[in-house]
């Protein structure tokens, strides 16, 4: 998938969420990916611009560093 101009990342908290969640939001993207999410993250985006939600994290001017990602265990197959 291609990057874009916002994100579901972007419209749901932004700076205010972890990095985990900002990259499973990101995979929720990838999985739920059609017109009409785009065009409501569209909206969203409009709406979270206009209010500066999400911009800072407590503690942070923007958000943190990012400093990886808790392993993750692919010996065994994901829960459903």
């Amino acid at each position: 998938m291609r990057p874009g101009l916002t994100g579901l990342a972007q419209v749901s908290g932004r700076n205010s969420l972890t990095w985990d969640d900002k990259l499973a939001l990101d995979v929720r993207y990838v999985d739920e990916a059609s017109a009409v999410l785009d065009l409501k993250i569209v909206m969203a985006t409009v709406r979270a611009v206009l209010t500066a939600s999400g911009v800072s994290s407590p503690g942070h001017v923007t958000s943190p560093e990012f400093m990886g990602s808790a392993p993750v265990d692919v010996s065994e197959p994901p829960s459903a």
